[in-house]
């Protein structure tokens, strides 16, 4: 075959068959050579070659546009940030506990509230039989109380909004409450006054009872009936020690328990009466 002689049709092949055989043999000694080479230099080589690998990604509006792979971020979170924006959310769910005598009017403590109907706990200990309470939400709104459950097995009491037939009431922010699996021994917890003592208190659980949480904060630095949360904001517990010495919250499902008691005894009574 006479090279001088093949036409440009031919040359270009006569390349494109020399490239191709060209590119096996290249593979084969490569491989070869890798085989034969060091782990840790078959490592480097493979890391240099994830790390240079691109995907050209055709577009209708442009020739070709060159895609890399997504570096992942490392986001840390400051536990810091988390107490602030915990005690800012749960802020929303506090209320004043005010008991009425006549003109005269007393803040007896603060109370949380636990749904958005304005279902209010707080601790038993600052509610008597027979008296009178307000409950002043955070958005302004006061409304008369009606106390629906303070026994002496419970230590925390349950007050609703007191409505007259055709009264609305504005829907304020609840709790969200915690899931009692999370709760751990040594979790930082924090301990919520309220009202116009803002203050708080954060210690540590160091034991978890049924119906109750017992952690390292002094119950004397923060106000009966303010709310026990975890760093995220969940409702973990309620202040009322009822005397005790000890630095224990009402568990968060032991006021749950007693909402859900009063609900299911209001609807046994809707439907008695119908």
């Amino acid at each position: 075959m006479d090279i001088e002689k093949l036409t440009k049709a031919q040359i270009v092949l006569l390349t494109l068959l020399v490239s191709f055989v060209t590119s096996i043999a290249t593979g084969i000694v490569t491989v070869s050579l890798l085989d034969q080479a060091p782990p840790a230099l078959t490592q480097t080589i493979n890391r240099v070659v994830e790390r240079t690998v691109e995907r050209v990604v055709p577009d209708e509006s442009q020739p070709a546009s060159v895609v890399t792979r997504e570096v992942t971020k490392t986001v840390v979170v400051n536990e810091d940030d988390l107490i602030t924006e915990s005690i800012d959310k749960v802020s929303k769910s506090l209320a004043e506990i005010i008991r009425v005598n006549g003109d005269a009017e007393n803040t007896v403590g603060v109370g949380v509230v636990l749904a958005r109907d304005g279902a209010t706990a707080t601790d038993g200990a600052l509610i008597s039989d027979g008296g009178t309470y307000d409950i002043l939400y955070s958005s302004g709104v006061r409304v008369r109380a009606r106390v629906v459950a303070n026994s002496a097995q419970d230590t925390t009491a349950l007050l609703v909004p007191l409505l007259e037939e055709g009264d609305e009431f504005a829907p304020t922010t609840a709790v969200t409450f915690v899931d009692p699996k999370t709760l751990k021994l040594g979790q930082s917890v924090i301990a919520l006054s309220g009202g116009d003592q803002e203050r708080i208190a954060i210690g540590n659980i160091v034991e978890v009872h049924q119906s109750g949480l017992e952690t390292t904060i002094d119950m004397s630095t923060v106000r009966s009936g303010g709310p026990l949360i975890n760093i995220f904001g969940d409702f973990v517990g309620l202040n009322a020690a009822d005397g005790s010495t000890k630095s224990i919250f009402a568990s968060a499902q032991a006021v749950k328990s007693q909402l859900a008691a009063f609900r299911t005894k209001v609807e046994e009574e809707t439907v008695a009466t119908q």
